[in-house]
């Protein structure tokens, strides 16, 4: 009964979908009400029979629960509403205290066929793990651990202990092995047997399908377009903003002991970026005396570290007080990371506040706003191409380009790093848009050319490693003012005839325009290092108070170039058969000497990224015509090498990976937009979509799923009740 439900969802859906589009009723009608009415319809369907498909399965086996009180070890079973304390053979508890844990096995004589278990436990605790044991027609000369590592018991949702037994034939006995906290123990454990799954309307779910169908009508409605229609776009972006949002919320709410939401904690301890705030309202650069209780108990152990034969050693810091991940020079300590964000943002508010800008939030807000300058980026590109674009690609690449630059995994942190590295992203996207569209046919817009070098400048002083950056812009620069330039360069040599119309008269102008604002950031930045490590060069990373020594790291250190290779390109995403299916990676790169890594994906792990293997192709055709060869080529070799920098000089993790991610992803625009134009010559302009939707829906995916992931995401620790109500609604036939 409950097979032919799944298909009769399925089966009506269709029909809702296809027939009802061609019912004379639907004729006068606007085509986008009827399409959200024949959208909510289709996912209502799917919603009462598909995905509840289980709830209608019958299940005719004997229906009881038995009762464990751990404190004094009774059982009792209740059948029809009676409860009796039994005396049977078999079931038992046992309870076994450790130093830190609780282990209690439940032994329950079933014998009959076991359809549904549904498992509960009385605790303080968020989350409670449980494995197993089974003895059926199959297995009877002793206990078999069934096929699953932990399964999780979560406060609040008693879905989460519902489980399907596939035993062999009846099942004889069953055992159940729970793990606890010895500070929160399991007072009671009730376990029901073969109670039939209620019909659990999913309302997250039913609206998430009906987004799709939806989308699916305003695809066929517009697959042709080359005009980009406002409210699709801005439809699409809010989306992606919600999803970034509901990451944000849901890896930082609260609930109750009863598993209720309470709220949002965005609490976190006062970090360099605050401190830093603080000392440059008292008119100074060092963080000495800024958040701590006694400046003299602080002066000592500033005492104890400078004594320290070598205080960068973390070992050696043992039992010393000292501010962890700050720069510490000659007596004083200093904020290593970017100071940019700190004057346009940090210091700003709290001057005409008195507050603090809270960091948590601030990775929120600049994270929606990267995203809003990819997609913005993408538009840029697709307004330069010499052939209308189709709106569906280049809205599909704009939101690919933000799900395979990494930047979604900033969310996870969302603590001091992500803001330099975050900040540095923007100013460089900002820039680079700038810049593109600085140069025109009639001349150069000399506000954005001087808008976009600012902007590369301020990455700079975000994130020193983007100093690569500008070498991106570098051949857009150079052939905006060739074109600009008086010389021919058709005639003599083509070198000699280049370089004087880059620097003719007339680009006079528009080249001090773009120097000055390099040169302002440059000198500024250069005396911020100056007046705190007397280099003018010195940015502060040697002297980190952290994990390792890192004056010790080095450009040179070429022994990391497979890690490089490895970890930060060619490493695909985890494929597991347990929700969410996908997750970082957490393996060792087994490097001879320190190497930090933590989770971390390589660029290839996104789908999309695969056609940058199409860029000598591409090269040759389209991207020669609008004159951005040496744009892509360039930036292609950047990404390469600031790939290898973040890994030599920092490690691996995704959030070091959108230091060079989203560059990787600029070429293959270009490919992107070069294929359709292509195959829409050859009349084949719809399979290409097809392809490269799969590509591009492929990559939404994996980074959706990687993003909540265990191997990365604190999702399932922190908040379980979000979690595993997220894997209730995607793993429906549990």
């Amino acid at each position: 009964m409950q097979y032919i439900m799944f298909v009769l969802g399925f089966v009506l859906a269709v029909f809702i979908i296809r027939a009802g589009r061609n019912l004379s009723i639907f004729k006068n009608r606007n085509k986008y009400m009827t399409a959200v009415l024949l959208s909510l319809l289709a996912a209502m369907v799917l919603e009462i029979f598909t995905f509840n498909f289980v709830s209608y399965e019958t299940n005719d086996g004997e229906q009881y629960t038995v009762h464990f009180n751990t404190t004094t070890k009774e059982s009792s079973v209740e059948k029809e509403g009676k409860t009796e304390l039994s005396s049977s053979d078999g079931l038992n508890l046992n309870v076994f205290y450790g130093d830190e844990k609780i282990t209690y096995e439940a032994e329950i004589p079933v014998n009959a066929r076991l359809k549904d278990l549904d498992v509960e436990a009385d605790t303080v605790a968020k989350t409670t793990e449980f494995q197993i044991y089974y003895m059926d027609d199959a297995v009877q000369s002793g206990y078999k651990k069934a096929n699953i590592d932990n399964l999780t018991l979560v406060k609040g949702l008693s879905s989460s202990g519902h489980v399907k037994p596939h035993f062999a034939g009846e099942t004889k006995n069953i055992k159940l092995i729970f793990t606890s906290d010895i500070t929160s123990p399991i007072s009671n454990i009730r376990v029901k047997i073969n109670t039939p799954v209620d019909f659990n309307f999913h309302v997250f779910r039913f609206l998430f399908v009906f987004l799709i169908i939806m989308f699916g009508f305003v695809l066929r409605y517009t697959k042709d377009s080359t005009t980009m229609k406002k409210q699709i776009f801005i439809a699409l972006l809010a989306l992606q903003s919600a999803f970034i949002i509901f990451l944000f919320v849901a890896t930082n709410a609260t609930f109750d002991s009863n598993g209720k939401y309470t709220g949002v904690d965005f609490y976190e301890a006062i970090d360099p970026y605050q401190e830093l705030t603080l000392a440059l309202a008292e008119g100074k650069t060092d963080l000495n005396g800024v958040n701590t209780v006694s400046i003299e108990q602080e002066q000592q152990e500033i005492e104890k570290l400078e004594n320290l034969e070598n205080p960068y050693e973390w070992g050696q810091r043992d039992g010393i007080n000292y501010k962890w991940d700050r720069a510490f020079y000659n007596g004083k300590y200093y904020c290593y990371f970017g100071i940019v964000p700190v004057l346009f943002i940090y210091l700003p508010v709290y001057l005409l506040t008195g507050v603090l800008v809270n960091t948590k939030i601030l990775t929120l807000m600049l994270v929606l706003l990267a995203s809003v300058l990819m997609a913005k980026l993408v538009l840029t590109i697709a307004h330069k191409w010499k052939t209308p674009m189709n709106m569906w690609v280049t809205l599909g690449t704009a939101f690919s380009f933000i799900n395979a630059s990494m930047l979604l995994y900033c969310i996870n942190g969302s603590k001091f790093y992500e803001i330099a590295a975050v900040s540095a992203l923007i100013c460089a996207l900002a820039g680079i848009d700038f810049i593109l569209n600085a140069f025109v046919e009639k001349g150069i817009k000399k506000k954005y050319l001087a808008a976009g070098a600012l902007f590369m400048a301020l990455a700079v002083g975000c994130r020193p490693n983007y100093a690569l950056a500008s070498f991106i812009i570098a051949p857009v620069v150079l052939n905006g003012l060739a074109g600009n330039g008086s010389s021919d360069r058709k005639t003599g040599n083509k070198i000699v005839s280049y370089i004087k119309s880059v620097f003719c008269k007339n680009n006079v102008q528009a080249m001090i325009t773009f120097a000055v604002p390099y040169i302002i950031i440059g000198l500024g930045l250069m005396y911020y290092n100056y007046i705190r490590f007397d280099s003018v060069l010195e940015f502060g990373a040697k002297y980190q108070l952290t994990v390792y020594d890192t004056s010790y790291y080095h450009v040179t250190d070429f022994g990391k170039i497979p890690i490089t290779l490895l970890q930060g390109i060619f490493m695909p995403a985890g494929i597991s058969s347990v929700f969410p299916y996908f997750s970082a990676v957490k393996e060792s790169a087994n490097y001879v000497g320190y190497f930090y890594d933590i989770s971390y994906l390589g660029i290839l792990a996104s789908p999309v990224m695969w056609l940058i293997f199409l860029l000598p192709w591409a090269l040759k055709r389209d991207i020669k015509k609008i004159g951005h060869r040496g744009f892509v080529i360039v930036a292609t070799t950047v990404a390469v090498v600031m790939c290898y920098m973040t890994t030599v000089m920092g490690g691996t993790s995704l959030r070091y990976s959108v230091d060079f991610a989203w560059i990787f992803f600029v070429p293959v625009i270009y490919v992107i937009f070069t294929i359709y134009s292509r195959a829409r010559e050859r009349k084949l302009g719809r399979y290409a979509m097809i392809g490269l939707g799969m590509f591009m829906a492929a990559t939404i995916i994996i980074t959706t799923l990687v993003s909540i992931s265990p191997s990365w995401s604190t999702l399932s620790e922190h908040t379980p009740e979000i979690f595993y109500r997220l894997e209730e609604m995607v793993v429906f036939w549990k």
